[in-house]
């Protein structure tokens, strides 16, 4: 079990409660791979505040959420505690974030582009530009 605690459209000190869901992993959309997905209802006004273990231990900061309607589903977003934190680390030293780049654009490979080098499936990305 885990505990969000925000301030969702303004009510100051929100506790709510729900499971871990997912903790990023393969398989899931590139945008969400480093996050830890929960169900405990975080709406706007979260983002920014803990989420806690059972055990008190901080385990996450509130982010983000999937939502078709804009309010909360039950698939929540927290940054994972140790992301955050070297995020912190680095921002006290240096003032702002190092993230790493390849310095390559890439696209995804269409049915035109598969076709024109001979693949069989439209699947992979493609290096567009160094």
């Amino acid at each position: 079990w885990v505990v969000a605690v925000g301030n969702p459209f303004g009510l100051s000190g929100t506790v709510t409660a729900g499971i871990v869901s997912a903790i990023g992993g393969q398989g899931r959309d590139a945008q969400y791979l480093d996050f830890i997905q929960i169900d405990a209802p975080i709406n706007r006004g979260n983002s920014g505040g803990p989420t806690f273990d059972l055990k008190g231990r901080v385990v996450g900061v509130n982010t983000a959420i999937y939502s078709t309607n804009g309010g909360s589903v039950g698939i929540g977003f927290a940054i994972p505690a140790k992301v955050a934190k070297e995020t912190v680390r680095q921002l006290i030293e240096n003032g702002s974030v190092t993230r790493g780049w390849l310095g390559v654009s890439i696209q995804d490979v269409t049915t035109e582009i598969a076709a024109a080098l001979g693949r069989k499936e439209a699947k992979g990305a493609l290096i567009a530009e160094v």
